[in-house]
C-alpha cells in the first residue's frame, strides 16, 4: 500500500509539473508571436523608408545625369538641344518628386494614426 501511495504522489507531482510546463510553453509561444508581429511591422516600416531613400537617390542620380548631358550639349554648341534636355530632365524629376511627396504623406498619415 505504501508503494501505491508513493506512485500516486509521484503521478500527481508529474501532472503538476506537466501543467506548469504547458503554461510556460504557452507563454513563450505568445511572446514569440508578439515578437514576430513586431518584427514584421519593423520590416514594413524599413521597406517604406528604404523606398523613400531609393526615390531620393533616383532624383539625385537623374539630376546628375541630366546636368552632365546638358553641359555636354552646351559644349558642343547645341544650346537648343541642351534646353530640351534640361526641360526633359526637369519633367522627369518633377514626376519623381511627386512620387516622393506621396510616399512621405502616406508614411506621415500612418504615423499620425498610430
Amino acid at each position: 500500500m505504501n508503494e501505491l501511495n508513493k506512485l500516486k504522489s509521484a503521478e500527481g507531482d508529474n501532472s503538476e509539473a506537466i501543467r506548469k510546463q504547458t503554461i510556460r510553453v504557452n507563454e513563450t509561444a505568445t511572446k514569440i508571436a508578439h515578437a514576430t508581429s513586431e518584427m514584421k511591422d519593423l520590416r514594413e516600416q524599413s521597406d517604406k523608408r528604404s523606398g523613400i531613400a531609393k526615390l531620393n537617390d533616383e532624383i539625385k542620380q537623374s539630376e546628375s545625369v541630366t546636368n552632365s548631358f546638358v553641359e555636354r550639349l552646351k559644349a558642343e554648341g547645341d544650346t537648343a538641344g541642351a534646353t530640351k534636355a534640361k526641360i526633359s530632365g526637369l519633367t522627369d524629376q518633377s514626376g519623381k518628386l511627386k512620387d516622393l511627396y506621396s510616399k512621405q504623406v502616406d508614411e506621415l498619415n500612418e504615423l499620425k494614426s498610430a
